[in-house]
């Protein structure tokens, strides 16, 4: 728990022969409401890549690290600083969202969802992403922590 009583880490495994499994959680408190000025700012952004339960697929394994820079509008900058695949170039988006429980919401393509929330002290977000498309399926979780100011 974090010092401030706002995040909760979590990392399991299971042992037992031949159901072995790790797995990791983070759980962030929930604020008395949002806005959308509380998505402008500064957002490191950190990126764990996997295929998805039950699939294989190599070239899904991976991480990347990079800043987000959010407009109260729900625009903004990505840049990737490092990646295990060649980090792209700089990126604006649009569509960012936040509903008054925090819920966070992003444009996604058909086969796509995901999990979106900020915590409760509105300087952290956790995101859990999926691609659905059939001989593509993989997962990112993401970790956004706000730039101090």
């Amino acid at each position: 728990m974090g010092i401030n009583k706002d995040i909760l880490v979590g990392i399991w495994r299971d042992n037992n022969a031949g159901a072995e499994e790790y797995g990791y959680s983070i759980s962030v408190k929930m604020a008395a409401s949002y806005s959308m000025q509380d998505l402008a700012g500064t957002w490191y952004v950190m990126d764990i890549k996997t295929p998805q339960k039950d699939y294989s697929y190599p070239n899904h394994f991976g991480f990347d690290f990079g800043t987000l820079i959010l407009q109260s509008d729900g625009t903004g900058l990505y840049t990737c600083h490092t990646s295990s695949d060649p980090c792209e170039p700089p990126e604006d988006v649009s569509g960012f969202s936040i509903s008054a429980d925090g819920i966070v919401t992003t444009p996604l393509w058909p086969n796509e969802a995901e999990n979106f929330v900020m915590g409760e002290n509105k300087n952290i977000m956790i995101q859990i992403f999926r691609d659905n498309t059939p001989g593509d399926e993989h997962q990112v979780f993401s970790v956004f922590v706000k730039k101090a100011e």
